[in-house]
């Protein structure tokens, strides 16, 4: 009897491609079914057991960066590990993972769950970096965001953006011929509205609007702005907010997670001033790899590392090397691709019917798949994870195509089709080779 697709197989239910950031963690349901359906593999164990070091109060590896190209599951990664840092391992939510992660190992789940077991939570900065001009105002901008989240901006303290922003409101309260004088400024001079500059002052392009603020303030008012007591460094506020956190006893400290680092890389490497640029970075991730018990994690995610963007001189391209020696990089790849494709592809009727009893069909696969994974396949286990996950768990895809699509991901992958795409039709159908 000849059988559809369609009546064999289809993809999980609910199944999505890729995760967003930082939306899907901050959305409920989202972030549950991304938890739920999360499958880890060894080399995802590892990293979390990485993680689970950097949580000792005497760490100094708490500045990362995770490399990988498209469909290599940064997102997903940092979307577990956000999950993971901002509750107690015994948090239901976190059940079905640690679950998994018994299965590979127990041992190392066991010492990744009593890491976080009945601990603080850490005050999340989760940032994306693709609309960042530059570094400082971006950083702290999302810590400003994040503390105002958790009714903790107190714990902030003054930086040029608020001393600029106070200065417009004590002008506009006080001195309203200056205030005219600035607006006339901004407008006639820089083609933007003092309303405008406000805004920007409190996003991350507050660096840009803090350059256009200090001469136009100077010429409006005759005087240099020169606030007192104000943050100098992003790395200064991040230091002394996680000690207060710490100090307070509901936090265990501040995790930063930049997703699409990329992009600010290549604005950085384009940049006439990079290597100032720059030391900010280099900053914040010396200050989190010193802060002892006040623990400060600064996670950076792209696609290329600080040493391959492009500096647009010798000295950028210098400062963006020097700045990636700051961290600890973690390079993901593809690898166990097979146990995702597996679990993404959904029987629809019980696996040992599929081949309907064909024994010599699957024998020849087998065999196939032995010589495709090579060394990996050179025992009694491999050869049955083998015939779990690759001939049944992988059908109706060929070993053939199974071996080779993470390796066609890795050259054609772009943001919008990762690796699971290319089994998924725009339909919504399930698509094989």
């Amino acid at each position: 009897m000849t059988r559809r697709m369609g009546e064999l197989v289809g993809v999980q239910g609910g199944f999505k491609p890729s995760v967003q950031l930082p939306n899907d963690f901050f959305d409920q349901e989202q972030n549950r079914h991304f938890v739920e359906n999360y499958i880890p593999t060894p080399e995802i164990l590892d990293i979390f057991m990485s993680v689970r070091d950097s949580l000792q109060s005497n760490s100094e590896q708490r500045a990362r960066s995770f490399v990988g190209t498209y469909g290599t599951g940064k997102s997903d990664l940092m979307l577990m590990i956000a999950n993971y840092i901002t509750r107690s391992a015994d948090d239901p939510l976190l059940k079905p993972f640690f679950q998994k992660l018994r299965l590979l190992n127990d041992s190392k789940a066991k010492a990744i769950y009593d890491a976080r077991l009945e601990k603080p939570p850490f005050l999340l900065v989760l940032l994306q970096a693709d609309t960042a001009i530059t570094f400082n105002s971006f950083v702290l901008r999302g810590l400003a965001d994040a503390l105002e989240e958790n009714n903790l901006e107190d714990l902030l303290g003054n930086t040029y953006y608020h001393a600029a922003l106070n200065q417009i409101e004590t002008w506009e309260s006080d001195y309203p011929d200056i205030i005219q004088r600035l607006s006339d400024i901004l407008e006639n001079d820089y083609r933007r509205t003092l309303n405008q500059l406000k805004n920007e002052l409190k996003s991350p392009r507050a660096d840009s609007a803090l350059g256009i603020f200090r001469p136009a303030a100077q010429k409006a008012s005759g005087t240099p702005f020169q606030p007192n007591a104000v943050i100098e460094r992003p790395s200064e506020a991040f230091f002394e907010v996680a000690q207060k956190l710490v100090e307070a006893g509901e936090y265990s400290g501040i995790f930063v997670i930049a997703d699409e680092f990329t992009h600010l890389l290549q604005k950085l490497g384009e940049s006439s001033t990079a290597v100032v640029d720059t030391k900010g970075i280099d900053n914040l991730a010396e200050a989190a790899g010193r802060s002892g018990r006040n623990q400060l994690h600064f996670y950076v995610v792209s696609l290329q590392s600080f040493a391959s963007a492009q500096g647009s001189t010798q000295e950028a391209q210098a400062a963006l090397e020097r700045s990636g020696g700051r961290f600890l990089q973690n390079e993901l790849r593809s690898q166990n691709t097979e146990e995702l494709i597996s679990a993404s592809i959904a029987k629809l009727i019980p696996s040992e019917r599929l081949f309907d009893n064909a024994q010599a069909q699957q024998d020849d696969l087998l065999t196939l798949a032995m010589r495709l994974w090579g060394s990996r396949a050179t025992g009694s286990v491999d050869r049955e994870w083998l015939q779990q996950k690759v001939v049944q768990g992988c059908f109706p895809l060929h070993p053939l195509a199974t071996y080779c699509l993470p390796r066609l991901n890795a050259v054609l992958a772009q943001n919008e089709r990762t690796m699971f795409r290319f089994i998924w039709h725009d339909e919504h159908q399930p698509i094989f080779f």
